[in-house]
């Protein structure tokens, strides 16, 4: 079964009386590899809007190619288990935001598990590698060029009030890394937010479904934006 996913996403921020808003389009298409059909390929095309106190700027992000294997299907006492490994190809700019202008590589290992007749639960752990990032001061030249390591956890639990309704919340804690533009120095940053929301998926004939979600993220700690709404991507199922 070759899969086409098209998700389009409305993303508003707000800290501190700032407020930015992000339109995001991404295409994947994931594919069978032949005779070994727990493993996949797919790839992912995105397309980004970025709206805020800072120049605009719209365009092509970070292409991804994908590799996922199912090691683990869901039994009792057993949650499902579906690695995946990505290489990230530098194909938004970095000079408006879209990308960090260096090829990287992504891990992410989800684990998905139904609890009953009505519960299920996520949990993903994730990070992104970009070596050789750099980037150009403001004052003029280049940043030397650095290693940015990002680490994401998810865990989201799912009530199911129909097969095509459900109930959700989410907890995501991240930790990204970045490089200043006036001082050229590695920077941390550290968020933390639960978001809860909702979901209803419409099935369609010919195997096509649209899901339509909302949430209303909230920021629990001083470096997260105090809320925004709908929330980042959720955690990845392992199914």
């Amino acid at each position: 079964m070759v899969q086409h996913i098209l998700t389009g996403s409305w993303l508003r921020s707000v800290q501190g009386g700032d407020r930015a808003d992000g339109y995001d389009l991404a295409f994947t298409q994931e594919w069978p590899i032949p005779f070994y059909p727990r493993n996949q390929f797919s790839y992912t095309i995105p397309l980004q809007w970025l709206r805020g106190e800072a120049p605009h700027a719209e365009g092509w992000s970070d292409v991804l190619l994908n590799y996922r294997c199912q090691v683990l299907e869901e039994e009792d006492g057993m949650p499902a288990f579906a690695p995946r490994f990505s290489v990230v190809l530098p194909t938004g700019s970095e000079d408006r935001g879209l990308g960090r202008g260096e090829a990287g590589y992504q891990f992410n290992l989800p684990l998905s598990k139904e609890i009953g007749q009505h519960f299920f639960f996520h949990l993903n752990a994730g990070a992104t590698f970009t070596p050789d990032a750099g980037l150009d001061l403001e004052g003029g030249g280049r940043s030397r060029k650095e290693l940015l390591a990002d680490y994401r956890f998810g865990f989201s639990l799912i009530y199911l009030l129909r097969r095509d309704l459900n109930l959700l919340v989410e907890f995501v804690a991240a930790r990204t890394e970045d490089i200043d533009a006036e001082t050229g120095k590695k920077e941390e940053s550290r968020e933390l937010l639960v978001s809860p929301g909702v979901r209803y998926a419409l099935n369609l004939p010919k195997d096509i479904q649209i899901v339509l979600g909302a949430a209303a993220p909230l920021g629990l700690t001083d470096e997260t934006e105090d809320y925004r709404y709908p929330p980042p991507r959720p955690a990845e199922s392992g199914l």
